[in-house]
């Protein structure tokens, strides 16, 4: 029962901050929102790799790539960025072969650039945080 005040709580932020405080912005410069994929993504990518060193919710792919860079000593960024680049590649494939739209466009590479280095300096800066405060 406890759970239902705390969910119509984060509920009722969301609504507020959706549409109260955000819901008369219009972004229309193309800068602005470049802008804004950058600041989101940054943001995003911080607060993952905090979640992934504490271990706090475990992420499929998150964990997979840790696991894998422990069994072979290639580094976590490398893979986070393989995996990228592979589902993007194949999202462009899926596209062509079938003449789709494409959907791939700059918002999608920069969140793949910046994702997954965010992600890696968040998740490396708590690490070595962790090692100073033992010594």
């Amino acid at each position: 029962m406890l759970y239902k005040p705390c969910l119509l709580s984060c509920l009722g932020t969301y609504y507020f901050f959706t549409y109260g405080l955000l819901d008369d912005i219009e972004v229309l410069l193309y800068a602005h929102r470049i802008g804004l994929i950058v600041l989101g993504t940054s943001i995003g990518g911080l607060s993952i790799g905090m979640i992934v060193h504490y271990n706090v919710i475990t992420f499929p792919l998150e964990s997979l790539c840790l696991r894998v860079s422990e069994l072979s000593g290639i580094t976590f960024i490398k893979l986070r960025y393989l995996v990228d680049i592979l589902s993007i590649a194949v999202s462009i494939m899926i596209s062509t072969m079938n003449h789709l739209p494409l959907y791939v466009r700059e918002g999608t590479i920069i969140s793949m650039l910046l994702f997954s280095a965010m992600m890696n300096l968040s998740k490396e800066h708590l690490a070595k945080k962790d090692i100073t405060s033992l010594n």
